[in-house]
């Protein structure tokens, strides 16, 4: 009766302060688990052709989610302005002598191959865009939704499917011709003497244009640029995109730092290498050792999420950002928020 009641006292109260230490002290600093987000984006302009990305489905770098068709409009327009721009080339020809008109008849076959390799590309991407609307409607007219297209609307698009497929092999033949000519000159489609550097330089530039614009034709992949799952669609399959559009959002899964804001007066100054003391949140409330792996240089505004009470709109509080690792096996998610304590890891 004289000895057990204080000593049962020291013991709870010591089992009590241990408990409020671990459990329910008022952490250090809280900190969120960064999130890796990319952003899926057009190169180009063009309509997305089988879209088959969906929300919270898991994607790998390299997968490819959607197909990039060009659009032919632009692509029209660019190959008629190098059209203007050969037969410019082609007025500042001026044939004087024999041997000059030599050399201006193989100067002149190389422009027509030029010409008929940007009809060819016309004709391709005019093949292209109809065979896709083509391929479309039969979907809808021949598939389970029957009676969706009408009977004249589809042999309208196997009409201009069929008429651009039969463009596509006349220009191929006219350019086979063509080139088959300038075989035929031998040594003669080495100039006999330069001809003039500007219009030498002009056909350089063309065939240079047309190359990009011929590599421009064909339907173009986009692949995941990280790890992830799919957290945002911003366009789907049959839409029209602009050059630089962001299409999906990819969300990386695997959570390699935490950021927290060191409030002021700071009672510890944070070091690389420092060991930080990370708890979750979870019923459990796991626990592990991380490493500060890199200290802000300025001191910035504090996420209100990351404030230990709700505050003001107009209350903003300065802290020094402070990267620190996720402690191997401790499971916690991107976006997570966790408490860090600097003085008990150290």
């Amino acid at each position: 009766m004289k000895f057990l009641p204080p000593l049962v006292f020291v013991a709870v109260s010591a089992v009590a302060v241990s408990i409020w230490i671990q459990y329910a002290a008022a952490p250090n600093v809280t900190g969120q688990v960064e999130t890796v987000q990319a952003n899926l984006t057009s190169a180009k302009a063009g309509q997305l052709t089988q879209f088959h990305a969906g929300l919270n489905q898991p994607v790998h770098a390299g997968d490819v989610l959607a197909v990039l068709v060009p659009d032919p409009k632009v692509l029209e327009r660019s190959l008629a302005v190098i059209r203007a721009e050969i037969e410019q080339t082609r007025l500042g020809i001026t044939p004087t002598f024999t041997r000059e008109r030599i050399e201006y008849q193989v100067e002149n076959y190389r422009l027509r191959e030029l010409e008929a390799r940007t009809r060819l590309a016309q004709a391709r991407i005019r093949r292209q865009y109809t065979e896709g609307q083509f391929k479309r409607v039969a979907g809808l007219y021949h598939g389970d939704t029957n009676d969706v297209v009408s009977l004249n609307a589809y042999e309208i698009a196997r009409r201009d499917a069929d008429s651009a497929r039969a463009e596509v092999e006349e220009e191929t033949h006219v350019l086979t011709n063509i080139q088959d000519t300038l075989q035929g000159f031998g040594e003669l489609t080495r100039p006999l003497a330069a001809p003039a550097d500007a219009i030498q330089a002009a056909i350089n530039v063309e065939e240079k244009k047309l190359d990009l614009a011929e590599a421009e034709l064909g339907p173009t992949p986009l692949v995941a640029p990280i790890d992830g799952v799919i957290s945002v669609i911003l366009h789907r399959d049959g839409e029209n995109v602009s050059a630089g559009d962001a299409i999906v959002t990819i969300t990386a899964t695997a959570a390699t730092r935490i950021v927290a804001y060191v409030p002021q007066p700071m009672s510890v100054e944070p070091v690389v290498g420092m060991p930080v003391k990370v708890t979750s949140r979870s019923l459990r409330r796991a626990t592990g050792i991380g490493r500060v792996e890199s200290v802000g240089a300025w001191m910035g505004p504090t996420k209100p999420v990351l404030l230990p009470q709700p505050a003001s709109q107009q209350f903003v509080q300065i802290g020094l950002p402070v990267w620190v690792s996720v402690p191997p096996g401790l499971k916690v998610r991107p976006g997570e928020l966790v408490a860090l304590d600097f003085n008990r890891a150290n």
